[in-house]
């Protein structure tokens, strides 16, 4: 929908803006040559330079549309994930995984039922839980005649039936 300005019926021809504008069209532009209500007469008057949006023109104006997945910088692909590392690429984001970095408790299990595993500030921490053990050898109390065993709960007994 090109509008072009007429006064008294005729299509003006124009070098500058200062041509086309009168008291009813004070906005009106001089685009090739020719008086226009708006600022463009196709797509390629529109491009702002800016390669992550579609440029066109609608009814005399100009509208720029964001293109998906595109980028400028890496601050356009920021994920909201801080386990991820964000950078721009020809104009593409790409995501890459922060070593070691967590989010949730499950994350930490290091599989050790003598350790309290968490997540904190994104990273985990596998705290051992006092006066846990894992197996026997855990439990060694340096006294020969005791008979030292981990139980399934995890807790050392020490028994002294052969002590003195």
């Amino acid at each position: 929908n090109d509008v072009t300005v007429y006064r008294e019926g005729a299509a003006l021809c124009c070098d500058w803006a200062s041509d086309c504008q009168t008291e009813d069209f004070p906005e009106a532009q001089c685009i090739g040559g020719a008086c226009f209500l708006g600022e463009c007469l196709k797509d390629g008057d529109c491009d702002d330079l800016n390669a992550c949006t579609a440029d066109k023109c609608s009814g005399g104006q100009c509208v720029q549309e964001w293109i998906e997945g595109c980028c400028n910088g890496k601050e356009d692909c920021n994920d909201g994930d801080p386990c991820t590392t964000e950078t721009c690429d020809a104009n593409k984001c790409a995501y890459k995984p922060v070593p070691a970095c967590c989010k949730a408790d499950g994350e930490c299990s290091d599989d050790n039922p003598c350790t309290s595993d968490m997540c904190a500030d994104n990273a985990c921490a596998n705290t051992p839980i006092p006066d846990c053990c894992n197996d026997a050898s855990d439990c060694d109390d340096a006294l020969p005649c005791s008979v030292d065993t981990c139980n399934v709960q995890h807790q050392c007994e020490h028994d002294k039936t052969n002590c003195p």
